[in-house]
């Protein structure tokens, strides 16, 4: 009788299960909206940091700094790395991996924004938040690839590293003929980078709210059955 009990609360009125081919299907749906934002947060990991390079004779000639600044201008993201990336994990699981990410990409795109401000303090400090970002990044992805696609690890990681390695490519041969296309000084054509962060944030928010969404397991404890309630609720006579 519990049993039955539990099976007709368990499906309401007006509600239908989905069949076993429309579980599959969402399934399918879920690991390819996953992937691709997989594949654009991994496209934010190096542009931001390697557009700087090809754009170092302008930044010495517009801010008057020294060699040894702009040593250390494209030091600091190894520094950022070394230092709180062991401190990444320890977010993760605070706040959750996905939000943990998305805060990633946040970091990223408000570092690119900095760095547009006429100042040397911006571009330095953009530069500390755009390499505390990918810091995150670099060590919390390969972990969610693992723990999302367990059955397709290497093929994930494959697609990691290809789009890792892309990205900073791309960065590399695009910045200065982009400078020489719009005619825009270096801090815009280094603000362009901040879109693909914009992206990002708009292809993970979604899976961050799903993952907030997920019902937590409600343990169902027994009653006893209504005779033996009423008998131990009875007066003893």
């Amino acid at each position: 009788m519990d049993t039955e009990t539990a099976k007709n609360q368990s499906v309401r009125p007006g509600t239908r299960r989905d069949t076993p081919k429309q579980d599959a299907r969402g399934r399918r749906r879920a690991a390819w909206a996953v992937g691709a934002g997989v594949v654009v947060l991994a496209l934010n990991l190096r542009p931001a940091l390697v557009a700087v390079s090809p754009l170092v004779p302008a930044i010495g000639r517009d801010t008057g700094l020294s060699s040894s600044a702009i040593s250390l201008l494209t030091s600091l993201p190894l520094l950022c790395f070394g230092l709180l990336s062991p401190l990444s994990p320890r977010l993760g699981r605070r706040v959750g991996m996905e939000r943990a990410l998305l805060i990633a990409m946040v970091l990223v795109l408000v570092g690119t924004s900095v760095r547009v401000v006429p100042d040397i303090a911006a571009l330095f400090g953009g530069t500390v938040v755009i390499g505390a970002g990918i810091a995150i990044g670099n060590v919390l992805l390969p972990g969610l690839i693992k723990r999302d696609f367990p059955t397709r690890v290497g093929l994930m990681m494959g697609v990691y590293a290809m789009t890792l390695f892309t990205g900073p490519a791309v960065a590399a041969g695009v910045t200065v003929p982009l400078q020489h296309l719009t005619g825009l000084g270096w801090r815009a054509v280094l603000a362009c980078w901040g879109a693909l962060a914009v992206l990002a944030v708009i292809v993970w928010l979604p899976r961050v709210r799903a993952r907030t969404r997920v019902p937590k397991p409600v343990s169902v404890s027994r009653r006893p059955a209504t005779g033996t309630s009423a008998r131990s609720s009875a007066p003893d006579s």
